[in-house]
């Protein structure tokens, strides 16, 4: 049955027959495509996928910039702490300990000078006589005290320092202690002479 009509002054049967061959493709089979609603479903999933990706990558990023510079902190406290001993250790007199102002001091007599720790805002400065100046050995610490600590022959020195954080939830706060005995020159030499 063929049908001829004109709309418009255009003929209906072609166009028909034009839709057909778009529906069934080359050899008479079907194509599937797709609805552009599929295509919104599969963006959508593929932004989330990809959002997901970025957020652990960066959380990643962080946490090993963070680790780096907290074990580079602790290697700093950690070299710092082994002076301080050495520099107890080494001590030529009495050491003392004073607070000023809100700041601790520690004075170690060495030869004819003194070496002297001072904690003070957040860092540890250290002085190798009373002429030089104050050089910045630590810092970002919470907290810092030296104390003596007796014991049964000897007084030993012990430092407690605790650093400062720069992650507010934090699960590993770095606290050191550090203890140290002053020679004493009279027990040492009895000793090497045995």
């Amino acid at each position: 049955m063929k049908t001829s009509g004109f709309v418009n002054g255009h003929r209906i049967r072609p166009s028909i027959q034009r839709l057909k061959w778009m529906r069934r493709g080359r050899g008479g089979r079907t194509q599937s495509g797709i609805l552009i609603a599929d295509c919104m479903i599969y963006i959508g999933l593929l932004f989330v996928i990809v959002s997901m990706g970025y957020v652990v990558f960066y959380r990643g990023w962080d946490n090993s910039v963070n680790l780096s510079r907290n074990a580079g902190q602790i290697a700093r406290a950690l070299t710092t702490g082994e002076r301080w001993r050495e520099d107890v250790r080494t001590a030529t007199g009495p050491v003392r300990a004073e607070e000023s102002n809100g700041d601790q001091f520690l004075h170690l007599p060495h030869g004819s000078g003194e070496i002297t720790y001072r904690a003070s805002q957040g860092a540890i400065l250290r002085r190798a006589n009373e002429n030089s100046a104050w050089v910045e050995v630590l810092n970002r610490v919470k907290s810092s005290r030296m104390e003596p600590e007796a014991r049964q022959k000897v007084t030993a020195w012990r430092w407690e320092l605790e650093l400062k954080t720069r992650e507010p939830k934090r699960r590993f706060q770095p606290a050191l202690t550090f203890e140290a005995v002053p020679v004493q020159r009279g027990v040492a030499a009895v000793a090497d002479s045995r």
